[in-house]
C-alpha cells in the first residue's frame, strides 16, 4: 500500500476555523487604534490652535479678533490655517463661529469624527464635543478621556 502525501479536508477545515477565531480576536483591537488616532488628532489640533492663540497674542493682536472668524485683520480663520498644514487631507478644520472651532476627521474604517474645540478667556483651548467616539468621552477640564 501506497502512503500518499499532502492533507485532508479536516485539516484545513480546522486551519480555517483557528483563522476565523484569530481575526474574530484581532479585529475589535484593531478598529480602537483607529478611534485612538483620530482621538489624539483631535488634541493635537487643541493643542495647536492653542500654542498659535498664544504666538499671536505675544505678537500683540487683540484677543477679541483672535475668536472671531469674521473680525478685519489677523482672526481665528487666519490661527486654524497656521494648524491646518500640519494634518491630511482626511481632516478639516474651519471656524464654526465665535470662538468655537470644528474638526471633522475622515477615518480609515470609514466613520466620520467630529469634535468641537471652544476658545475660553484665558486662552486655552477646550474640547466641549465629540460624536462617533465609542470610547471616548469629553471630561470636565475639557479633554478627552478613555471610557
Amino acid at each position: 500500500m501506497r502512503k500518499e502525501k499532502g492533507v485532508t479536508l479536516l485539516e484545513v477545515a480546522l486551519v480555517l476555523v483557528i483563522l476565523g477565531i484569530l481575526a474574530g480576536l484581532a479585529a475589535p483591537r484593531f478598529f480602537a487604534l483607529n478611534e485612538d488616532a483620530d482621538a489624539e488628532t483631535v488634541r493635537s489640533i487643541a493643542s495647536d490652535i492653542e500654542m498659535s492663540l498664544t504666538a499671536a497674542l505675544n505678537r500683540g493682536l487683540p484677543y477679541a479678533s483672535l475668536r472671531d472668524p469674521g473680525a478685519a485683520g489677523t482672526n481665528l480663520n487666519d490661527v486654524i490655517s497656521l494648524t491646518q498644514g500640519a494634518f491630511g487631507s482626511e481632516v478639516a478644520v474651519a471656524a464654526t463661529g465665535l470662538n468655537t472651532v470644528g474638526v471633522t476627521i475622515q477615518s480609515q474604517g470609514g466613520n466620520q469624527r467630529t469634535a468641537t474645540l471652544t476658545l475660553q478667556n484665558n486662552g486655552t483651548v477646550h474640547i466641549t464635543a465629540i460624536t462617533n467616539f465609542t470610547r471616548y468621552q469629553v471630561n470636565g477640564s475639557g479633554d478627552l478621556e478613555r471610557m
